[in-house]
């Protein structure tokens, strides 16, 4: 038995030579494959608030992840890394950033970065947010409370 490659071309040599002796072929019968436009995807739900004082972790599968994205942070320097993963401009303002381990809230969050722009943002004030030596997660709410992106260290 013939190999199925050799089953294909075999087929499309003959719909070569019978093209070429003006012949119709199979092929020629096909309807044509209807088109679509393509559409922006869907908006992410966005999630009832439930930013609670970091009084209880959030289920971090839960984070949709955008607009905003936390892509960085450095603990040490203690500076967030975030970027807008969404195709327009977000404002940051009023948007609230915290440690799950320490319960500490990274002050500074705001700004309005561009689509895909990412943005540093260092601790304002005070005082270390972030656990150097050990495993210190972090989410990042929207000005109604609600999650919007979980970073898992």
């Amino acid at each position: 038995m013939p190999h199925r490659s050799q089953v294909q071309f075999k087929a499309a040599e003959r719909a070569a030579r019978q093209a070429q002796n003006g012949e119709r072929t199979a092929a020629d019968t096909v309807p044509p494959v209807a088109r679509t436009t393509p559409t922006a995807a869907p908006e992410a739900t966005p999630l009832p608030p439930s930013f609670d004082g970091r009084r209880t972790e959030p289920n971090a599968a839960l984070a949709p992840n955008t607009p905003v994205a936390i892509v960085a942070i450095d603990k040490r320097a203690e500076v967030v890394t975030l970027r807008n993963v969404s195709t327009a401009t977000v404002n940051l303002d009023g948007r609230t950033m915290c440690s799950m381990r320490g319960a500490q809230v990274h002050p500074g969050i705001g700004g309005t970065p561009a689509p895909d722009e990412t943005r540093d943002v260092p601790r304002t004030g005070g005082g270390n947010i972030w656990t150097d030596s050990a495993s210190d997660p972090s989410a990042l709410y929207d000005a109604e409370v609600r999650l919007i992106a979980y970073w898992l260290d």
